[in-house]
């Protein structure tokens, strides 16, 4: 008795069915090295615009001038615990007394606004966050932009030059 399927035909046997899918070349196989292939460029180039990118920006300066590197402190009584230092790759904030009590942040970017007597900085660090400063070259003390009453100078013997 032979066996026919829905169209009419008579299915293939087991073993024919084997040979057949044998002797046909896998497509899916051929596929395999041209995906992994894109994967790996599409991991290059996002690599290699990682780190061009950033250095396109017109208007920030990879310098950090030397009359901002040290460690900045204030006589202003609430603060006193309180200091922040600026490097030629990093700013680090003291909050308390203590290394227990600092916080390090690249610098990505200084932008600067030179003005007759002192010049407005803003470093960015950190995903985007900035602070903001005044230098005044005359007394050689900064001055934050959200507190400008009082003023912070450089503690000796911090700077890097």
């Amino acid at each position: 008795m032979t066996v026919y399927d829905a169209s009419g035909t008579r299915p293939k046997s087991g073993k024919q069915r084997a040979v057949k899918a044998k002797s046909q070349p896998s497509s899916s196989g051929s596929k395999r090295p041209v995906a992994l292939l894109v994967v790996a460029v599409v991991i290059v180039f996002t690599a290699i615009a990682a780190n061009v990118i950033p250095s396109l920006s017109s208007d920030a300066e990879a310098t950090i001038p030397d009359q901002l590197i040290g460690v900045w402190i204030t006589t202003e009584a609430d603060y006193a615990d309180r200091a922040f230092e600026i490097s030629n790759t990093s700013v680090s904030f003291r909050t308390a007394p203590g290394e227990d009590h600092v916080t390090s942040h690249r610098i990505e970017a200084l932008h600067q606004d030179k003005k007759q007597h002192a010049t407005d900085y803003t470093i960015v660090y950190s995903n985007g966050l900035q602070f903001s400063f005044t230098y005044e070259k005359n007394a050689d003390v900064i001055r934050f932009a959200n507190q400008p009453e009082f003023f912070w100078s450089r503690q000796e013997g911090t700077t890097s030059r």
